[in-house]
């Protein structure tokens, strides 16, 4: 059943536009997700670079994370 139609057949604006709006919403607190997750990641990196440099070390290539929950690999 499409969303914007009521059960009489008819355009609803009433329901797109709820419907509509929570879907921006839900986007919205997912790019709030991952750029926290972002963070997450970028904190780690720098954490290591923190050991490395403490002990008289440097990284010398790139790190490559995989975030088990997501399955997305940064770089």
């Amino acid at each position: 059943m499409r969303y914007w139609v009521n059960g009489s057949g008819y355009y609803d604006p009433v329901v797109a536009t709820v419907i509509e709006k929570e879907t921006r919403t839900e986007k919205a607190m997912c790019k709030v997700r991952e750029h926290a997750r972002e963070k997450q990641v970028h904190d780690t990196v720098m954490e290591i670079k923190n050991i490395l440099k403490s002990r008289g070390m440097e990284l010398g290539e790139r790190v490559v994370i995989k975030d088990r929950e997501t399955g997305k690999i940064h770089k």
